[in-house]
């Protein structure tokens, strides 16, 4: 066999020319498109990884450092009001559990941020020092005033040069506070810009990977429609339906799966089809996630399927984000809720109700108790059951609680909540039409405001108390503490009134009881007066 010969039969004008010429032309294009739809996976990846990595944690540090400091100003605030040292400390632990460890993430990812983000976050940092250390000596300087003796002329200078500096402290704090406000809201927002352009990025990758793919089957549909002209003409149904499924994919269609077939072309089927299916799964998915529904599974095609683990990352972000809002929402909705019960009726038997049966339906628990600190002058303070709920009805119970006596007595005497999830058999048991049954967890929470205790909440419940619910409760019961320190002073005031009133009563009844006695006097005396007149001149004329 001879050149000649092996040119005419690979000539283009042969059969088997033909399919070599075509095959190596599918080949060159097929190539060509691989390496873009590599290069373009590869884009996707990084911006998924650039997002994932940088962005993400950059905006939530920064949100999460506002929020923590915001919180560490309201401490100190409330310090400066109260002069209560619990604040110091919580303020103290929110700077170290809180705002430092958050703080430290920012400025371990300043390495990747792009230089005009490193310096801010370096101008943030040291804002955020000198904020700071500024609040710390404001916090000392105001410990220093209140130890001071006021009558020491040299403690009134020593609270000159205090107020003064404080005078100077404040609008730097307030400086510092407005500037890391300012550039951790920008730094945030311009996150979620660049987050958003990213994610923008992401689609048009992912749509000119679909474009690429559909000119790719488009060309395989022309190579595959003059192979099979010369082959078979059986796949050409096949290759129809998986140019409209493509096509439809990179239009952002969800088309049909195509019935498998027998030979090469099976292999392109099932490609369209597990396309088309990852597609519809990752659009349910987001579709749902988007409505709230963060529990909707959802599998990854692959451990490097970009697509599908940044979805799992969205969502797990958003739900986190979603759950936290509802109970933030819920507490604040409650405290709200709560404000309007304890401003509605100044009765303190219908108050006490109101509080406990909306607080048992409000954490949905099944029974609940109030107690009020009840202490006469010359006894000790008891603790008398002030209002009941349970199972939707109101319990009316007589019942007085030495302190220290139970663990009802025994919050009051420490001052601490209590949270048992094992409860003693014989304790409490809660009744309903269906019988009796012991409760699955108790938690009792004392009203204290300022380290005096006014009452006890005991709340039983079926289910867990949790955490965020164990917190609202506590400073629910300040609030109520509050209310209620209120509402004795209010009684114990009508009553000296009341006492006043009365006492006036009397003293006017008897300056009138005297009155009348003085005029019955006066009249006796002017009878008496009358009498002797008339028997001096009786005398007179006898004597005559």
């Amino acid at each position: 066999m001879n050149f000649t010969h092996i040119l005419r039969k690979f000539s283009i004008h042969t059969t088997q020319g033909r399919v070599v010429t075509l095959s190596a032309s599918f080949l060159t294009v097929f190539v060509v498109f691989a390496g873009f739809v590599y290069r373009q996976n590869k884009k996707t990846e990084d911006v998924s990884q650039m997002t994932i990595e940088v962005r993400l944690p950059v905006a939530l540090s920064a949100a999460n450092v506002l929020s923590n400091i915001e919180a560490a100003a309201t401490a100190q605030l409330t310090f400066i009001l109260t002069k209560d040292q619990k604040y110091v400390d919580q303020r103290q632990q929110i700077w170290k559990d809180r705002i430092n460890p958050e703080l430290a993430k920012l400025v371990q990812l300043k390495p990747v941020l792009p230089t005009d983000e490193q310096l801010k976050v370096d101008s943030i940092s040291a804002w955020i020092k000198g904020y700071h250390t500024t609040q710390e000596e404001e916090n000392s300087i105001t410990l220093q005033l209140q130890k001071l003796d006021m009558t020491d002329s040299t403690s009134i200078a020593l609270q000159q040069i205090g107020t003064a500096r404080l005078a100077v402290l404040v609008p730097q704090i307030s400086n510092y506070y407005s500037k890391i406000e300012r550039e951790l809201t920008i730094l945030s927002q311009h996150q979620q810009e660049q987050l958003g352009k990213e994610v923008a990025d992401i689609l048009q990758s992912i749509n000119a990977t679909n474009s690429t793919i559909a000119s790719l089957c488009a060309i395989i549909v022309v190579l595959a429609i003059i192979i099979g002209y010369y082959a078979s003409q059986k796949a050409s149904s096949a290759i129809e339906q998986t140019t409209y499924q493509i096509q439809s994919l990179a239009k952002g269609e969800i088309a049909e799966s195509i019935a498998e077939v027998k030979g090469d072309m099976n292999v392109i089927v099932q490609a369209g089809n597990q396309l088309k299916d990852n597609l519809r799964n990752a659009v349910s998915f987001a579709l749902a996630v988007g409505e709230g529904k963060f529990n909707t599974s959802f599998t990854p095609v692959s451990e490097k399927d970009a697509l599908g683990n940044a979805l799992l990352f969205m969502r797990d972000k958003l739900q986190l984000a979603a759950e936290e809002d509802r109970k933030r929402n819920w507490t604040t909705e409650g405290l709200a809720k709560f404000a309007d019960i304890l401003r509605s009726t100044n009765d303190f038997k219908e108050l006490s109700t109101l509080i406990i049966s909306n607080l048992v339906k409000y954490i949905n628990a099944n029974q609940g108790g109030l107690f009020i600190v009840q202490k006469e002058d010359t006894q000790e303070p008891v603790l008398e059951l002030a209002a009941c709920y349970a199972y939707n009805r109101k319990k009316y119970l007589t019942k007085q609680i030495l302190i220290g006596e139970g663990l009802v007595g025994q919050c009051y005497q420490e001052g601490d909540s209590i949270y048992l999830t094992d409860l003693p058999n014989d304790y409490i048991h809660i009744s309903s039409g269906l019988g009796t049954a012991r409760p699955t967890c108790l938690l009792i929470v004392p009203l204290k405001v300022n380290d005096a205790i006014e009452g006890v909440i005991e709340l039983a419940s079926f289910q867990e108390i949790t955490l965020h619910e164990r917190a609202f409760i506590e400073k629910l019961g300040e609030n109520i503490a509050s209310t209620l320190s209120a509402a004795k002073l209010n009684a114990k005031t009508q009553k000296l009134l009341e006492e006043t009133k009365q006492q006036a009563e009397i003293m006017r009844s008897q300056e009138e009881e005297m009155r009348q006695n003085m005029e019955e006097l006066m009249a006796t005396q002017e009878e008496m007066e009358r009498r002797q007149w008339k028997n001096t001149d009786y005398y007179a004329q006898n004597a005559e």
